[in-house]
């Protein structure tokens, strides 16, 4: 008996050797790939030894929750026991989570706010949140009418909460002992201020009400169907607002998607749990965009949550606006179409909202009791105060924080990120922002960025800017900021002295022109049903390019002093490729410490606008220009090609510009020829 109970001890032993063993070569080198878990989780650094945390017991806390965060297998181990509570008790152990009735689950905070528990949660009372509101609801008021002086619209909407539009699915929680609803309070403070304000709440669920399906996934806290619903309702605001068209949204008839994706479950996902759940069909809307030749399409500057994902993933803004930005929670600014994200210390706020046509400010029923985003008091500071104020107040602030906490002796830069807290969340602790009234004062950098807007809203001189900032190797909100102190400032204008080709010129007229195509829907789908091309950028350039040589066939640029320019300075440069005056250019950049390149341009601007003899432009040599264009163009858009002409310019010692053009001239002459 001894025997086979030691045998069996030593097989016990054996499989709890391997499973540690497998687990410390899983944690080192990562021999097996598992989904990650799902949910927000700061990493702990692994911690370094030293004699004095080892004494004290740090380096053993550290080094414990390091290695619990880093165990080998932690992910299948923690899924596995999370699907083992979830099946038998029907608990979750995450924080966000309350699974509900019927296999619906809701985001905690919208129970909160349904059942009246979030004075309990936040520890505050109505009256707080009441006044919050009302803080809010004035700073917005001013913000409104201020953006409003220059031609910028500011709306407001509130995001639908799951449990106000689906309450059939929740458990038989007590109520609190609240009467206070912060969406009712905050449409009757915004409507009585006359602020352009959609509650999608209440909307969507008289929406809800006339419909066979669901608005919203039965394991996700976002909306599905109803998304492209408020995308066009958004829209009409805007156009009420704006006074402008815009694009319409015709639905189809709605179709069920059995395949969930995983933002559609994105509350499933937060269980992190071994196996898929069963789901209720998520419904989807058909969406076709309509245009006329009166629709536009501004500018918009996105405020608000992660419902901004949901409903661009249905409708394509691409094709709504001509540029967005997004806010995301008031810290990260995804810019040039979601392509690039900025952190909150990274971007200007004040440059954004003076930047586009609309700012639509969004946020859900339970943000409503705290304003997470502190958006209506950061715009309303940054539009009205200066850098030097506002570091004033911040000053006096901390120093009461300072007292206010007992700790005169403490350094009172410890207390300024509090103290700007403070003030965002109540910009009335400034003397001039208080009341109902519109201040009259205002951030001297306003003038300065209307300015730089004035530039942005014009395609010919954005287009210009942007030639000049890739000839300077800058980008291009620093040559816009060194162009509008020039203008301020009384100095010639960096466009006055600008390296403009007659390739620069002509690529211009084409992205301007592919920018007005690429709004415009309808002629897209036109162009891709003659076509099996399926690249909607080669496309776009064919079609931009055969309209513009139809203005240059016209004679549109004949006489064009922009256009004249840039032919004369082409046929500068062409004159310069030669052996003699490239000597003589080698020289003098040595001399003055240039590159050759920028000895060239200098010389070939001078030129320009020194010699009285230049030659005239006629119609014949804008044909003739327009060719070498779409030549050079073909060059630089092959790679191959490229990579030869560069081998070529090392070759001959020449520029790569005079190598571009020897290829130009050789191309031209050959076509004549066929």
């Amino acid at each position: 008996m001894r025997k086979r109970d030691n045998i069996l001890y030593a097989i016990m032993f054996g499989l709890l050797m391997v499973v540690l063993f497998a687990s410390l070569v899983q944690q080192q080198f990562t021999v097996f790939k598992f989904r990650p878990l799902t949910g927000y989780e700061d990493p702990t650094p692994k911690p370094k030894f030293n004699l004095h945390d080892y004494q004290i017991g740090d380096y053993q806390y550290d080094l414990e929750q390091y290695v619990s965060e880093n165990l080998g297998f932690r992910e299948p181990i923690i899924r596995m026991y999370n699907q083992y509570v979830y099946d038998f008790y029907r608990k979750t152990y995450s924080h966000e989570v309350a699974i509900e009735n019927d296999g619906w689950l809701y985001h905690t905070d919208g129970l909160n706010q349904y059942f009246g528990w979030m004075q309990k949660k936040l520890k505050t009372d109505n009256e707080t949140f009441a006044k919050r509101i009302d803080i809010e609801a004035r700073s917005l008021k001013k913000i409104h009418e201020i953006l409003k002086e220059y031609g910028i619209h500011l709306m407001a909407f509130t995001l639908p909460t799951k449990t106000y539009l689906y309450p059939q699915h929740l458990k038989s929680h007590h109520f609190g002992d609240t009467t206070f609803n912060a969406t009712t309070y905050y449409e009757s403070e915004l409507t009585k201020r006359q602020i352009p304000y959609i509650n999608m709440n209440s909307w969507l669920k008289h929406m809800q009400d006339t419909l066979r399906f669901d608005l919203f996934p039965q394991k996700g806290s976002h909306w599905a169907a109803g998304a492209p619903l408020a995308v066009d309702t958004m829209l009409r605001m805007m156009e009420t607002i704006g006074g402008c068209s815009l694009v319409n949204l015709d639905f189809g008839d709605p179709y069920p998607v059995y395949n969930i994706p995983e933002e559609d479950k994105d509350l499933e996902m937060l269980l992190n749990l071994y196996r898929p759940q069963r789901n209720n069909p998520v419904v989807e809307y058909p969406v076709t965009l309509r245009v006329n030749d009166s629709t536009q399409f501004p500018s918009a500057l996105f405020v608000g949550t992660s419902f901004y994902w949901y409903m661009k993933r249905r409708v394509d803004f691409n094709e709504l606006f001509k540029t967005r930005d997004f806010l995301f929670y008031g810290s990260y600014l995804y810019t040039n179409q979601e392509s690039v994200m900025h952190k909150k210390n990274d971007f200007d706020l004040l440059w954004e909202l003076l930047t586009h046509d609309y700012v639509v400010y969004f946020k859900n029923g339970p943000q409503l009791y705290m304003d997470g985003f502190f958006f209506a008091g950061k715009a309303l500071v940054n539009l009205c105060i200066d850098e030097s104020r506002f570091k004033q107040k911040q000053y006096e602030v901390a120093d009461s924080l300072r007292t206010a906490y007992g700790k005169p002796d403490a350094r009172i830069e410890d207390f300024f990120y509090e103290a700007s807290l403070r003030i965002w969340l109540n910009p009335e602790l400034f003397e001039e922002l208080r009341g109902d009234s519109v201040p009259t004062m205002r951030n001297p950098q306003v003038d300065f960025i209307l300015k730089q807007r004035e530039i942005i809203n014009n395609p010919r001189t954005k287009a210009l800017v942007d030639i000049r900032s890739r000839h300077d190797n800058t980008d291009f909100k620093t040559t816009l900021v060194k162009e509008v102190n020039c203008n301020l400032r009384g100095f010639p204008s960096l466009l006055d002295n600008l390296y403009l080709t007659s390739y620069d010129f002509f690529d211009m007229q084409v992205q301007i022109m592919t920018d007005s195509l690429w709004h415009r829907p309808h002629v897209i789908d036109s162009l891709l049903k003659n076509t099996t091309d399926k690249n909607i950028e080669r496309i776009l350039f064919a079609k931009a390019s055969e309209l513009v040589r139809r203005q240059v066939e016209q004679g549109q640029f004949d006489g064009d002093s922009l256009a004249t320019k840039a032919l004369q300075l082409q046929l500068i440069i062409n004159n310069m490729n030669n052996a003699t005056t490239l000597a003589n250019m080698k020289t003098k950049a040595a001399k003055q410490g240039k590159t050759l390149e920028q000895a060239i341009n200098d010389d070939a601007i001078w030129v320009l606008q020194n010699n009285p003899n230049l030659p005239q432009i006629d119609h014949e040599q804008m044909l003739v220009f327009w060719e070498y264009y779409l030549i050079e163009h073909r060059f630089r858009a092959s790679p191959q090609s490229m990579d030869r002409i560069r081998q070529k310019a090392i070759d001959k010692d020449k520029p790569m510009a005079f190598a571009i053009i020897d290829d130009v001239l050789y191309n031209y002459e050959i076509h004549k020829q066929l």
